[in-house]
This record gives structure tokens, sequence and C-alpha cells, in this order.
């Protein structure tokens, strides 16, 4: 189809709509899915030298396995209509497209055949290919397999920016790739595919409901050979005959490559017989050549090239039909002949042949002479070509023979510098390796003592110096956080009205303080009574006696209160008794109960219960006994029928029993959920048996992994373990690492809500926070440290933390790893792994979503046991509470105008589908709908709800066959029934208490109202144990309504439990397994009969705002609120927010100026504020004539008003009205609110974030202000807020309850993991007994393939960075090779696997660590004996940077910054000096820039594309990845010589097909010598030999990057771990983003977001990162130059990005100048103009207020810091220049004297950066 212009303006616009997110294929994106490979064309096709297929095939099998490695499972797809993709662009000759050709032919063919390692997938015809081909895609055939296999998305190129393609291919590949889209499917672009560790990173775009397919614009195909001839050529026993004949002398049987070649050349001769009498030597050559490829190994194969080899005309020709012919051929090759047709032919080779023909050894001739006289026979063509014998053929060239010489190659020995330390010399002894003595450079080492990491020059934490005097505004600040803490614990636990009153730890006492002093008194008064006469026996008697009668007047009052409780009760019921609806004298009922106190509601309980039982009743009594409505009722009363047998009181009236298949259809939420719960002392609960074996491990002090579904009861887990370890002693220390800072606020505010504890010293505390935000109490002072990952790592490797015996780290007992799936993070999961490596004390790994739990639990088993920990798993797989799954479609009068908001009354049924009108909207997915990939195994994943089970039975019943029929003891009466009889004493409840004949229900707690209850649902039993004891004002038996009479309290053997249920599902899941593997089976049929019949919900991303409000209000009639709505988009989430304000307050505006009875209302305030004004004149009027007379002369004051002045007085025009805001208001009060908002006046936030709060509804971010955060928290906890718009980020542990979660929006980042991690969010336990999930914004196979997609399994990361390794050894050399610096580096060293979930090679782990102590030595960072020298620190710091930083350091080193000094750098130079620093850190590349954004790039003010590097900086870079690259050649060398010798590289990596040779070494050696003369190279030893073929020898690597991809298998090389820096233009063809460098020039975040197209979301975090960076740097240089400075290195967990310091700085001013005072908004601006935007780092005689949240810190102090001495720097003895150092570091001898102007130079830069930073937000 040839496209117009309008098909290519579309495709174009397409395309510039396309935003690629870069992310983790697996990790971050499709998990176990299945993607889709469609190769059409490859780079290592389309440039190899020489025409390699072998190499080719290769190539693409190591990109195949590589996928496999990390657990990507994939399809690979041809289609026939495509083929021409493959060719590259432009004018090409036939004879050129006809080799890339045959090259994808062989691949199919090869992939086609499944040898080897290849696993099956399962194609859709039940096949177990996973390299498919379709005619088209289009074809009914394909569109089959799409349907029977679940596709997550498609790899493909990207072609606008794949250079071999021309214009018109591009264009036609563009259409391939956007009808796809079209399809629904998402595009990841195999360009930008880059394998770090066991993460594939690529960049991806999801589909939107506006792509629209537009027809395939494809490339004209080539013509087709006919085949006609070879049927008749061949005959019917052609092949046959071919079997029993062999050319070869040693008798082998033709393989696939051998019949292939013979078949072309008789098809050729007989098609088409060449002319050219060149054709009979060609042919005569290409046999030989075949002769030899069976002989050669591959390492005896790498042949030079050189001018004789080029072809002549007709040679290339005649390859040209050759391959022609042979791609026809191919498909006719027999399946029983073995597969080497991947090596068809071998350009090189046969190059050679030809140069040096006829020079063949005669075993050859007389093979090919046979070869070609079978050919004669089988053609029968003429013979004229084959008469003509290699004697008349005389030799086209000899020149090889003579005139080339070889290469000069490396043969010497890798050699290293001398290394010895006495931790690391046993460890690597096993590598063998010459070193040498210390070489020239190597001179004046300087040993690096770190001092102190504070860019904002804070005293370190470790001076022992008395705390200083706290001001009063400090103070001030510490009440307001502690103030603030409290009231985010409160929210936690739903203390609502008061704080929390914490349990107060006393060491050594094992047993919980009891309530009462009964059980003492009681244990002592029988020996007090054996006493007889005495003076003490008569005191304790007395005392004894007090003691019962005080407690005796306790229990009078206690039942005074009760039946006062009672009385007040029934004068309520009174009122209760004349509402008329039903459902509201219920709702009122109930909420009476809430705001009872504790002993109150236990008094009055059962009463309310009964009453609610008659409301119940009445309510059912009006419904049709068959419709939804009523069975919920019904369900509800059951229920409470269960409640109150907890409570002792049952009857026997009601005597219709609910039978099991109602319990499971309509009672599921209301089962009782324990797990074989008991008692146990060591917590207040009765923990299930899992939590049991917990407790356990926790006092065995064994390891901990824990992987247990959200609100499943991990949280006890936490607190018992802190509680252990606050109960031991007051030096112990448990760490709690959190992935995010809220997280963290979270667990530490919880602390302060439960604990409290009393110490000697002031400085001590239970609990303290550090990230690199802020510290809130002395991080190595507390008992509880609550931290991030990075901080803890900097504590862990700190010497000061482990130089003594009572040192920090030391003293760390346990370390607790929340959410430790985090592991598998592309960004810090690395620093995850390091900490669980180097943790060196029990730990707790906590997680819900862990797709491999075995295999982590075995990697992590190893690494615990190697420290001398046992470790334990524990897995738990069944939710407390249920989550119930719907798609939302959209109302069809979206467009109307919204009116406001109608009041709800509506029983608390569980769920969204109650059969009300707005549940119509809800279209519920039974989770077994949702599976679209049936091979995706187990359904162990995936959870049922109670009525799920019995709908999937029912269906299975229905649709059994007689092949596949389901087992009769599956029937739920039946298969519950025997489950339930082994727990029946359990299920049967506490002995019943008759009450007038009734026995009644009524719904749970945790089902009416959020309570606080963090244990299980037996917690309702103990929390009201007190039976009422007056209960016979019940109701009257006369008052039940007849129909409600057939709702019976079952006994207690009819009762279901959720146990009960999690079993049979579990055997219904395994029946259901089987027909899911087997596609005869009938499980399409039951998948289809569980579907929604309607349930479309996609609507374009920019309808999002349009149809939030319709949503919002459909789940607050469905009593779906409050809701947390999920957008992986931050620009979304606050958009969405905003839409919701603007359409609440224009309708509110419309309703304010259009009704009469508002007006009025204004009118009467408007009176009463003139009144007061004039009330307020007179009494002024009054004071100053000092008059005492009434005011008669004065106008009189109208102050008759028709309500109360004082509802006036609180009455605010200006707030939102009920019916047009989603706050409930009955659970905050306003003042209580503003009271709340208040600190957010001084915190930079957008004026209508806050007005959205003050309506219910709130963003959270990660971009949002911390505060804020906060607030949105506290807010949503206590009920308040109702709607919360949010990223992934709230879904990491956050204790966020909430009834419902709406995934709203599509996205690249909504995968398998997220969702269930965001789900997790709703249900919460102690808040709901159900949790509903919706779906908006996507398709219905979206849905499906988001809910049923499996969990990916955790990767780790490398772990031994060069960096770690740095670290870990001054570590050691700093604490003088301590007991705990010796065990954190074996820890490090001991692990038996490279990473979780790579291979097991610790012989690599060693050659690693080895080479990698070389770098550090040739870098002058490490001395021979272990102790870091010079710039140690710096590279120590920036560890995050890696491997930028050793770039910057390389520089630093080697002078260039000093080449640039002088004592007042001019703009130019710093601006110098930021280019070079942006070619370093924080970069990401401008991506493409074809079409508009070329045009706009081009029209663009801002710089773009990165300038150049400097010439002296580039070469420096240069060297030194020559440098990098020569170390790591050398470590591959060593490893070969050492492990690998004997062992050659020959397999395949993705087939596991080897190449075979028939002949030895020797003898393959002396025969390429023979035939190939001195092109010959020599066998390859640390390259791939595959990619020696292509001329690729071990002396020509280019860079780290080459070395990793081409060496030889069995090599383990980490590009990621090497310290090599990838420099434009030599590494990457893709220019680096200028995005830092052009801020740097003009501070404009906006022209970054729309010329650099950096994404707006990320801008700001890059920025941040750079600040950071910088502010590194300049400390560690004021560091290296004041070595006497004391000892601080502690302090580096305190070094912040400028936003970080800034707010700092801003919260102690406003400290300082009393912001609690009431400071207006005037005030807060001359504030902003008082603080300067940057202060120099340096700054010497600035007073640092002490941190407001630093608290009970010893080392924050209010001295001025102008007393401490400037630092004094050491300056050279001569005035040479830098550039004359040659051979030593820059900062030794004459270049030292410059160091001071290096920092002056960064300083300025850095106060020039972060004064534009801080521009954006100050």
């Amino acid at each position: 189809m040839a496209p117009d212009h309008d098909d290519l303006s579309r495709l174009d616009a397409w395309y510039e709509s396309l935003r690629p997110l870069r992310v983790d294929l697996v990790g971050d994106f499709a998990g176990k899915e299945f993607l889709r490979v469609v190769f059409s064309a490859d780079r290592e096709i389309l440039a190899l030298d020489g025409f390699q297929i072998l190499h080719a095939v290769h190539a693409v099998e190591t990109f195949l396995q590589k996928l496999k490695e990390r657990g990507c499972n994939f399809h690979i797809v041809w289609f026939d209509d495509q083929e021409n993709f493959c060719l590259p662009g432009g004018e090409l000759e036939a004879t050129v497209k006809i080799k890339h050709l045959l090259i994808r032919t062989i691949l199919i063919q090869h992939l086609s055949r499944g040898h080897g390692s290849i696993t099956s997938h399962s194609g859709g015809s039940g096949s177990d290919q996973i390299c498919l081909q379709f005619p088209t895609m289009y074809h009914h055939a394909f569109e089959q397999y799409l349907k029977e296999n679940s596709v997550h998305f498609v790899l493909c190129l990207n072609p606008k920016t794949f250079a071999p393609f021309s214009d018109c291919h591009a264009t036609a590949y563009l259409s391939v790739t956007r009808d796809f889209g079209a399809k629904g499917y998402s595009i990841a672009f195999v360009n930008s595919v880059e394998f770090i560790s066991s993460k594939v990173f690529c960049s991806v775009t999801s589909p939107s409901s506006s792509w629209k397919a537009g027809g395939l614009l494809l490339l004209a195909q080539p013509e087709a050979i006919c085949t006609a001839s070879l049927n008749e050529l061949l005959g019917a026993d052609a092949h046959e005959r071919l079997q029993r004949w062999t050319p070869w002398e040693d008798g082998e049987p033709l393989t696939s490559r051998e019949l292939t070649a013979f078949y072309t050349l008789c098809l050729a001769m007989t098609t088409k017989p060449p002319q050219s009498p060149d054709f009979p030597r060609w042919a005569t050559q290409y046999i030989a050549h075949l002769a030899l490829l069976r002989r050669l190994p591959l390492s005896q194969r790498t042949v030079a090239m050189v001018p004789e080899m080029s072809n002549s005309v007709s040679d290339i020709k005649f390859l040209s039909h050759f391959a022609a012919v042979s791609r026809t051929i191919l498909a006719y090759i027999p399946s029983e002949a073995i597969w080497d047709s991947f090596d068809l032919l071998d350009g090189r080779i046969l190059k050679c042949l030809q140069a040096r023909w006829p020079i063949v050894p005669e075993t050859l001739k007389r093979e090919y002479q046979n070869f070609m006289e079978k050919v004669e026979e089988v053609s029968k063509a003429q013979t004229f070509w084959l008469t003509t014998t290699s004697e008349d053929i005389q030799p086209t060239s000899s020149a090889l023979d003579i005139s080339y010489e070889d290469d000069k190659r490396e043969t010497s020995e890798p050699l290293v510098l001398h290394f010895s330390h006495p931790i690391l010399d046993n460890f690597l002894q096993d590598v063998h390796i010459r070193s040498v003595a210390e070489d020239e450079g190597e001179s004046l080492p300087r040993t690096f003592k770190e001092l102190t990491h504070w860019h904002t020059f804070r005293k370190s934490i470790d001076v022992r110096s008395a705390p200083a005097v706290k001001s009063k505004w400090h103070m001030r600040s510490e009440q307001r956080l502690m103030r603030m803490l409290l009231q985010y614990s409160a929210s936690l636990s739903n203390s609502a009205g008061h704080f929390l009153e914490p349990e107060k730890i006393v060491v050594g006492l094992n047993e919980k303080a009891q309530p009462s002093n009964t059980r003492r008194i009681q244990s002592k008064a029988p020996h007090n009574a054996r006493l007889k006469g005495g003076k003490k026996t008569s005191q304790k008697s007395n005392r004894l006696l007090a003691k019962e009668a005080a407690e005796a007047l306790q229990a009078e009052k206690a039942d005074m209160k009760s039946n006062n409780a009672l009385s007040l009760w029934r004068e309520e019921r009174k009122q209760l008794d004349k509402e008329v609806d039903s459902v509201k004298r219920y709702l009122k009922s109930m909420r009476y109960l809430y705001k009872l106190n504790d002993n109150s509601r236990s008094a009055v309980k059962p009463e309310i219960y009964l009453y609610s039982c008659e409301i119940l009743a009445t309510v059912l009594e009006s419904m049709c006994p068959s419709s939804l409505k009523a069975k919920n009722v019904r369900a509800l009363m059951w229920s409470t029928i269960q409640d109150l047998k907890k409570l002792g009181i049952t009857c026997d009236l009601l005597r219709t029993p609910v039978d099991l298949k109602f319990q499971l259809l309509h009672c599921g939420p209301y089962l009782e959920r324990s797990f074989d719960p008991a008692p146990d002392p060591r917590v207040s609960f009765h923990p299930d048996a899992w939590q049991r074996k917990v407790l356990d491990a926790i006092d065995a002090d064994k390891s901990l992994f824990v992987v247990a579904p959200t609100s499943a009861g991990k949280t006890f887990i936490s607190f018992y373990a802190m509680k252990k370890v606050l109960k031991s002693d007051n030096e112990g220390v448990l760490v709690y690492v959190a992935p995010t800072k809220a997280l963290v606020n979270q667990i530490a505010a919880e602390i302060q809500g439960r604990f409290s504890k009393s110490y000697a010293h002031d400085a001590r505390s239970v609990w303290a926070i550090h990230t690199r935000d802020y510290r809130v109490n002395n991080p190595t002072g507390c008992q509880v440290l609550v931290t991030v990952p990075h901080i803890l790592q900097i504590m862990l490797l700190a010497p000061s933390n482990a130089a003594y015996p009572n040192s920090w780290a030391r003293r760390v007992k346990r370390i607790i790893f929340d959410e430790v799936h985090c592991i598998g993070q592309a960004d810090d999961g690395v620093i995850w792994e390091q900490l669980l490596l180097l943790a060196p004390c029990p730990l707790i790994a906590l997680s819900a979503t862990v797709g491999n739990p075995h295999e982590f639990k075995a990697w992590l088993e190893g690494s615990e046991k190697a420290k001398g920990n046992d470790l334990v798993m524990i897995v738990h797989s069944t939710r407390y509470s249920d989550l119930r799954k719907f798609i939302w479609k959209p109302h069809d009068q979206d467009d109307a105008v919204f009116t406001g908001l109608k009041s709800v009354e509506r029983l608390p049924v569980a769920g969204l589908d109650d059969g009300q009108e707005p549940a119509r909207r809800f279209s519920y997915i039974h989770p077994i709908a949702s599976i679209v990939n049936r091979v995706r195994g187990t359904l162990s994943d995936l959870s049922l709800e109670p009525r799920d089970c019995m709908t999937l039975w029912e269906s299975m019943q229905k649709r059994q066959t007689m092949d596949f029929p389901l087992d009769s003891t599956l029937k739920p009466t039946y298969a519950i029934s025997t489950s339930r009889q082994d727990d029946e004493d359990a299920a049967s409840g506490p002995a019943p208490v008759l009450c007038n004949g009734m026995q009644c229900q009524m719904t749970t707690l945790a089902t009416l109202t959020s309570l606080d209850e963090s244990t299980s649902s037996t917690n309702i039993s103990e929390r009201t144990s007190d039976a009422n004891k007056n209960t016979g004002n019940s109701i009257a038996t006369k008052n039940i309504p007849q129909n409600a009479r057939e709702i019976n309290g079952p006994s207690s053997t009819s009762i279901v439990l959720k146990a009960h249920v999690a079993a049979y599902e579990t055997r219904l899941k395994k029946a259901l397994e089987i027909w899911l593997a087997d596609r005869r089976s009938p499980f399409e049929a039951v998948r289809t009969d569980l579907r929604p019949q309607d349930s479309t919900s996609q609507f374009p991303s920019h309808d999002l705002c349009k149809h939030a409000l319709s949503l919002v209000i459909d789940l607050r009639m469905q009593g779906g609120l409050p809701a947390i709505f999920f957008n992986y988009d931050r620009a979304n989430c606050e958009n969405i927010a905003f839409a919701l304000l603007d359409q609440l307050c224009k309708a509110e505006n419309n309703w304010n100026s259009s009704n009469a009875q508002w007006k009025r209302k204004i009118a009467k305030f408007e009176k009463f504020q003139k009144d007061n004004r004039k009330l307020r004149a007179n009494k002024e009027k009054a004071s100053k004539a000092k008059s005492k007379s009434k005011l008669q002369d004065d106008e009189p004051v109208d102050d008759e008003h028709d309500e109360d002045p004082s509802l006036w007085a609180r009455f605010d025009p200006q707030a939102p009205l009920p019916s047009f805001s989603f706050a409930d208001e009955t659970k905050y009060a306003p003042s209580e609110l503003e009271e709340t908002l208040r600190p957010l006046r001084f915190k930079d936030i957008k004026t209508n974030l806050i007005d959205a709060l003050r309506r219910g509804i709130a963003v959270h971010h990660a971009g949002m202000n911390h505060k804020y955060r906060q607030i949105v928290e506290i807010l949503f906890r206590k009920g308040f807020l109702t709607v919360v718009i949010a990223t992934g980020t709230l879904a990491l542990g956050l204790n966020m309850p909430c009834k419902t979660v709406v995934f709203y929006g599509d996205s690249v980042y909504l995968t398998a993991l997220n969702y269930h991690q965001a789900a997790g969010r709703a249900g919460r336990r102690g808040f709901d007994l159900l949790g509903n999930v919706v779906f908006a914004g996507m398709s219905q196979e979206r849905v499906y393939e988001i809910m049923s997609s499996r969990l990916p399994d955790l990767k780790g990361h490398f772990p031994l960075s060069t960096t770690l390794i740095l670290r870990t050894l001054s570590l050691l050399h700093h604490t003088d090779g301590s007991e705990y610096a010796v065990r954190a580096m074996q820890s490090l060293l001991s692990q038996t696997r490279l990473y979780l979930g790579g291979p097991a090679d610790q012989m690599s782990i060693k050659h690693h660590v080895r080479f990698s102590i070389e770098y550090l030595r040739r870098q002058h960072l490490l001395g021979g004996d272990g102790a870091p020298l010079n710039f140690a620190g710096l590279v120590g710091h920036l560890y995050h940077t890696e491997n930028s930083v050793f770039a910057f350091h390389s520089l630093l080193k080697e002078g260039y910054f000093h080449s640039l000094c002088v004592d007042q750098p001019s703009e130019n130079i710093l601006l110098e000096v930021v280019l070079v620093l942006a070619h370093i850190f924080c970069r990401f590349p401008v991506g493409d820039v074809s079409g508009k954004r070329r045009e706009s790039i081009r029209k663009s003010p801002s710089v773009v594309f990165l300038p150049d590097l400097p010439d002296s900086a580039l070469r420096i870079l240069r060297n030194h990845n020559k440098s990098t690259l020569r170390i790591f050649k050398n470590y591959t060398s060593a490893f070969v010589d050492q492990h690998l010798v004997g062992q050659p590289d020959r397999v395949l990596p993705f087939t596991g097909n080897e190449v075979r040779a028939s002949s030895t070494i020797e003898a393959a050696t002396s025969l390429a010598k023979n035939c190939f003369g001195v092109a010959s190279l020599p066998a390859v030893k640390l390259r791939s030999p595959f990619t020696a073929l292509s001329g690729f020898d071990d002396a020509s690597f280019r860079s780290i990057h080459e070395l990793c991809t081409t060496a030889r298998q069995g090599v383990f090389l980490e590009e990621s771990a090497i310290p090599y820096t990838t420099i434009y233009p030599d590494d990457t063809s893709s220019p680096w983003n200028a995005y830092l460098y052009d801020f740097y020039k003009h501070g404009d975040i906006e022209a970054l977001v729309r010329h650099n197209h950096a994404k707006r979301g990320d801008v700001w975090f890059h920025l941040k990162d750079f600040s950071l960076v910088l502010a590194t740097i300049v400390t560690s240089l004021r560091n290296f130059m004041d070595l006497e400075g004391g000892d601080g290195d502690m302090a580096m967990m305190n070094v912040q990005d400028a936003e970080d310091a800034y707010q700092e700085e801003l919260m102690e001013e406003l400290d300082s100048i009393g912001a609690e005072d009431g400071i207006t908004d005037g005030v807060d601006l001359a504030f902003r103009e008082k603080i300067p935007p940057s202060a120099p780092v340096n700054q010497k005689n600035k007073k640092k207020p002490v941190v407001s949240d630093s608290w009970e810190d010893e080392a924050s102090s209010d001295e001025d810091d102008s007393s401490t001495p400037a630092p004094s720097y050491r300056t050279a003895n001569t005035s040479e220049d830098v550039e004359s150092m040659a051979g030593e570091p820059a900062w030794q001898g004459a270049g030292e004297h410059k160091l001071p102007q290096i920092l002056a130079m960064f300083q300025r830069i850095q106060e020039g950066f972060d004064t534009k930073f801080k521009k954006i937000w100050s």
C-alpha cells in the first residue's frame, strides 16, 4: 500500500504523541508475562563484515539469552509480508539484499526447530514453539494466536532512530508499530534495551484509546524462487538416497548445512545454469569451504581481511544466486538431519580460499570432488564445469603467502600492583596473578582521614561535649514537633479525641504489667493468713481489707455507670422511635453507640444490638425476599447473630437456618477470619498459628523472612521485636529500614505512641529518625532508629561507629527491612542487597509481594548462615479482608450540570454491588474471568472470595465433560463441611445466655465504622468480654416481622470460617489448573460464564478530569468512600484534584447565586456583621467619653435575630457547603482543621491544594511538601479527607486505610507489583471487612491483564561495587581491623552467588574483587596495605553516582581543574566546569529528535544538545577508560587461564546448538595455516570465537562495553560494576541532554520541560541530585585540605541538596521569629527577603541555629562557629605548572597550592546553581 500525504501526516502525528518511559521490563513492567519480540532487523546482521551468518545468529541468540536469564517470557514472531524490513535503507543492489534475506530465513528456521535449551512457552495452538511465523499481522491465524496468548507488550525497533533505515523503511515499519499499539499493546523499543545486572531497561510507551490503525505501508517484496523444478529434481527417494551417501572420508552423514548446499547447487544448475567460466571455480571453492567448516574448530576460524580477498563481480553474482536459492531449499531439509544450517557460509574463509586457490590440502580435494560428482548425478547437468580439475585452475593470487606479517599481539602475562591485607590475603589466594612493586606514580601517598561531610558544617554528632542550653524557640520547635507526632500517632490508631497512652518499658521486666494488683495480692493472702498474732500480720490484713473494699467500691461505681448508661440509652431510644425512616433510625442508633466510651459501650452494646435487629427486621419486611437488597440485609443480620454469640446472647426464635450456600454467596465479608488462634502471654491478642511462629523465631534470635499479604497482621512483628530490645537493656539498638521517608515518619510516630522509657542521660531516647532531609533525636543515642537504606549503609560503614566495643554499630541487635521486595528496584535495589549482606545481626525481612519467596529465602539463608544466623521463612497467603474488583463505566450524562451532592442514607452493606442504582455502573470482575494467560501455571496468586468459590464451582459443575469431570468431593456442602467438622469446637463460641426467648444479631463494629483494631478479629471478643448482665428489657418477640423469623441463628456446626473457605479454595484452584493447562478442556466456557457482559471503561486520558467527579459521586452513593485514586503521573494527580475542586466550586457559586434561601442567610449574616460593627463603635464611643449610661441617643441596634447570635459568630460564608464538599466534617471540627492546616502557610504550597483539603480532596506524591503530605495522611486516617489522588509512593506500606482503591487511568508503571501494593490499601484490617478495587479509564483487556499478571521474581544487582570495596577497606583500616569490620568484609565476600537471581560462582567474585583493588591502586585511591589514600573520601561519599565519580576523580587527579584555576575564575571558566560536570553526572540522552521536535530544537533559544567536552578533559577521560579497559582485560585473561583452559566456547547461548569440528586443535591449527597462510589469526582467548569470526581479536577491544558483551562464555563481567564512563561520541551515538548546563545559564525549569523535553516530574529530582553532588564535592575538598579538623565520618549522613538545606533554614528562622505566635503573610514575605537565597558554604562567622527537629541531640549546639580556626592548607615548595607533573597526581608537589582555588571555584559553582535552584520554589 503506497502511502499518501495524509497517511504520512497521521503517522508522524502519532509518533510525535509518543512519550516513552524508561523502565525495567521484568521488575517494573512485564513481570512473568509474555512479551512478543518482532524481529525485522538487527544491528549485528546489518553491520557484519564478510557475510558471517554464524556471528549474526550468535548475536541474536545472545540477546535472547539475556532476556531469558533475566526472567523474560517471550515469543518471537515473524511476518512474511514484512521481510524487507531486515534490509538496510537506501538504494541497494539485489546482491546485497538477498544476503540479509537469507540470514532472516536461517534465523526463522533455526529458532523454530526448538533445539537445545529453548524452553517451551506453549504457543497458541498448544505448540512448544517460541518462534512463530504468520503471513501478515491481520491473518486469522495470528488473530487466533493473540486470543489464546496473553501478550503484555511488543518489543520492536524504533525506526526513526535506527540509522540503517531509510525514510521509506522507517515510515513502513512505523505503520506496523502503530497498528500494534492500536490493538491495545504497549510498545517497547529494542533500540534502547540495556542490560544492567538482572535488569532489562527499555523505553516503553503505553497504548491510548486515541490510537487508531491506519493500514500497513509495506515495502515491495522480492520475487520468489520457483520450486517446481526442485520437486521434480529430487524425486520421491532423493532424501533417502542421500542419507546413505557421504562425500566425507570419516563417513559422517550429511548435516542440514551440507544438504542445503547440495540441493542449492543442484537447483541452481537446473534452473539457471551459469554461463560464466568463473562459476566452476566458485562452486569448487565453496564446497572446499564446506569441508573446512566441518573440520576447523571455531577458535581456528579467525581470518584477517586483506585487500587480496576482494571478490570479483562474478563471485558476487553467484553468491547472490546461491543465497536466493538456498532460502527456498531450507524449508525442504528433513527434520531428522543434524541441524547446523546456522553455519551455512563463512564469508571470510571463502574469500581466503579464493585468494589462495588452488592451495588446498589433498584431503579436501578428494572430498569436494566426491561432492561435485554427486551433484552432477542428481542434477543431470552438463559436466563442462565439473571436468575442470584443480590442476587446470591457476591461482588468482599468492600474495598471502609472502606479503603479510602477523599483527603484534599482547602475549605477556597480566601483572598487577602489589597488594597484601591480612583479612583479604586468604580470600584472594586462589587468584593466581603475578604482582609487581610500587610504580613511580605511587610516590608521596597521603593517607586520607575522613573529617566531615556536612556541607552545612554542623558540628559532628560524635563531639564529646555537654549538650548546649536550648533556646526558647528551639524548645517551642520541639514542643510543636512532639505535638504533631502525637497527633500523627493518634491518627494511626484511630484514637480520636485523645492521645495514646504509651506502654512504659522497664528493663528486665519480662511480663506485661497487670491492670490491677489482684493476682499479686491473692498469691500473698494464704501466706499472710498463716501468720498468727503479731502486729505485722494485722497490718497486712488491714491493707488487704482496704484493697478489697476499694475494689468493691470500684465495682459498685462501674455498675452504677452501667445502669446510668442503660438509662440514657432508653431515653435515646424513645427519641429514635420517632424516626420514621428505618435506615436512618438504624444509623443513628449505631452512631450513638460509637460516641460512648469503652465502659458505657460495653454496658449498652447488647441492647443496642437487639434494637438494631428489630430495625433490620423491619427493613427486611418491606423488601422482596429474593432481591439482592434483601439478601444483603439478611447477611447483615446473620453476621450480627455471630457477634451476639461472642457476647453470650442467644435464643431459639428464628428457626429457618441460613444454609452454607447463602453463607458463601452473601456472608463472606462477615466470616470469622482467624487461622488457628490461641492465647499467648507474649501479646495482648490471640495470635494465629503463623504469628506464633514469628514470635518464637524472634525470641530465639533467629533471622526471619515473612511473606504475608497486606492487612494479614505483619505490623505486630516489628513492634514485638522493638519491645524485646527495649526491655533487654538500655544499650541495644534495633534499626527499622523503610523505603520512603513517608513510611519512616509513620513508623516513628507509631513508636512514639506505643512505647515510653526513662533513661539516666538526657541525650538518650527511645527512637530517632534519620533521613537525608532531616533528623529527629540523636541517631546514635536511641534504641530504635527509623531510617532509609542509604543512611543505614553510611552508618554501618562509618569507622567511628565500629572503632570500640560499645560503638553504635556493635550495639545493633536486629535490623528490620520493611518492604524488602525493594531489593528488585532499579535505583536503590543494590543498596538493599548490600545491606542484607552487611547486616551485623539477625534481621527481619517483611514483604507482601515476593514472586519467588523460596529462591529469595535460599539466597538470604546462605548469607545469614555465613554470619552464624539461622533463617526462618514464614509464608501466609490469605488476606484478612477480601478484595472485590470492579470496572467502572462512565455516566452517559457526564456533561450534565452538577448541582450538588445529595444526602446518602444506606445500610453498611459490604461491596459496591448492593443492587442500588449506582451499582449498575460498577461491573464486578471474577478473578478467574481475568485470566488471559493460560500458560501462567499456578493459580495460587489469585485470591477468591467465598462467593467466588461458589460461583466458580457452579460453573465448573455445569461445564464439566466426560474427559474433564469435576471431583464430586468438591461440592461445597461436602468439602467445607468436612473441613468444618475438624474445627467444630472452636467455632461453637461461648455458652449461650437466654434472652427472653429471642435470638438477635448485629454487624461487627468494624463493618460500620473505623475502629482501633490492630489485631485479629478475636479482639472483638476480648474488648466485649463483659456480657450484659441486665437483659430483661430486650425487644418483645411480637415486634419481629414474620419474614425475619426465617433468618435463623445457625448452630455452631453450620457456621463457615474463613479458614475453611481458604482450604476449599486451594482444592478448587488445583482442579481448575488441570483445565487451564489443557486447551481441550471447558475452561474457556467457564471463563465466559464468569465474565461481565458489558464493562467498557476505557476513555481517553484527557477525559480523566472530566469523569472524576462522576466516579467519586458514585462511590459516595455506594458507601465506597474514603477512596484512594492511583495515577502514576504526578501532573495528572494534581490536575484531577484541581478539576474536582473547580467543578465543586463552580457548582457552589452557581447555587449560591440562584438559591433564595442562601441569599436570605447571607443577608442576615451581613446584617449581623453590620450590627456588630455598630455595637463595637458605640462601645468605643462610650469608652472614650467614659460614660456609664446607656447609649440612648445613639441609633438603636437591632439585635433581634431569627437565630442565636452565637451561630452567626461561627458562621463562615467562605467555608465549603456540605453539598459541595466530600469532607466528612463530623470527623474533624472546622476549628481543629484550621489549626492543623496552619503550618502549611509557610510551605510555599499552592493555594488551590489547601482549598481542596477543605473540601475533602488531597494529592499525595513524592514531589509534594513533606508537611503537606503528613497532614494529608493524618486527615485521611481521621476520616475528614475522603478522596486522595496519589502516585505509587503511597502504596509502599503507608497506613492509609480506605474502603476503595481506584486505578484511574493506565500507565506503564501500573505493573503487577504496583497493582498488588496499591490494591492492598483497600479493606485494611480493623477498618473494613471488604475492600473494593475499581478500574477506570482503561480497556477491559488491560484490566484483565493487570489483575491476572503474576508478581515478578526478585532479581538482585551485583553488590560488590568498586566504591563499596573501597569503603569497606576504609572501615577495616580506620578501625584497625576490628572484629566488626572483619565480619562486614567477610559477609560481603562469603556470598556464593553473584547476586540474587544470578549464577553461583565465587571464583568470579574473587577475581572481580582483586581487579577492583587493582583499579583503586592504579588510581592512587588505595595503598598496598589497603589504606585509603588521597581522594578516597570523595569517591566514597559520591558512591551513589558510581561510575561517574571515577571520571570526576580522574579529571581531578590528572590536573584538569588545576589548569583552569586562577585567582578569580571568569564566568566562562565556571561554565566550562559545569559543562564537564554535565557530561559526567545526572545525565540522560536527548533521545529521538526527528520530525517536529527537530524543528522546535532548531528554533529554541535553549541549549538542547550538550556541547562537546573540552579537548583536554576528553583526552583525560579517554585515557582513564583505556586504563580501566587494560585492567579488566587482564582480569579476563587471568580468569580464562585459571579456570577455562580446555573448555572451548562453541555452544550457541540460547538454543544450545554446538558448532562441531572433526579435527583436533593441533591438526586444525596446521590445516588453517596451510589454507589461510598468514591471514590466519591466532586463536582468541578473551573474546568469544563467534565474534572473532568477523575478524575481531583479543587486541581490538575498543571499550569496556565491547569487552563485556563479546567476552567468551564462562567469564563474568558486569559492566555496571566496572569503573568506566560512557563518553559521547566514543561510546554512544546519542548526545547528552544539556538540561544541567542550560539551567545553570538561565535557571528556567519551564524551558527545560519545553525545549529540552525533560519530563516535568523528573527534572526536579535531577536538579536536586546535582545539587547534592556539588555539596559533596565541596565538602570532600575541604576535608582533604584540613586533615586535623577532627573526626566526623558520621556526618556524611547529613549532606543535603539545596532544597532540603533551604527548607531546614526556613523552619529554623521561623522558629526564631516566633511563627507560632501568628506570623502574617506580610511577615512571611519579609522573612523571605531577609534570608539570602544562598549563603557561601564556607561562611565562617555564621551562627547556625540548631535544627528544630534535632531535639535531645547532644551534638546540636547554638554556639558560635566563629571560634573554629580556619583550615590550614599545605602548600607546595615549587611553583611549577600543573602540566609539568607527569607521573604523579596533580594534588602532589606543584599542583597542591591550587587546591584552595579549586575549592573556591566549586563553591562559586555551587552557590550559583543553588541560587537559581532555590528561586524556583522560594
